[in-house]
């Protein structure tokens, strides 16, 4: 049977694919953020941008669910849907 994930379960995955391409495209650049300014990349600006996108679509479809199968919610971790 496969492993269901509670909707913090999702969450905190996505947040450790989040953090782990942050510190690749971070460990690129000098500065702290990247940017010549101290600011972020527009590496990291669409980064983030992509992480809100996964993070609203985990938690729409946690909406009416407690529980939902691992595969479904790796799929939107990936940003395959």
């Amino acid at each position: 049977m496969e492993k269901e994930l509670t909707e913090k379960d999702a969450i905190r995955a996505l947040d450790n694919e989040m953090s782990a391409i942050n510190r690749e495209i971070c460990g690129k650049y000098p500065n702290k953020q990247g940017g010549r300014d101290g600011n972020p990349t527009q590496e990291l600006r669409e980064i983030h941008k992509e992480g809100g996108r996964r993070y609203c679509k985990i938690k729409e479809i946690y909406m009416n669910h407690e529980r939902l199968p691992e595969s479904e919610v790796m799929k939107i971790v990936a940003g395959d849907f």
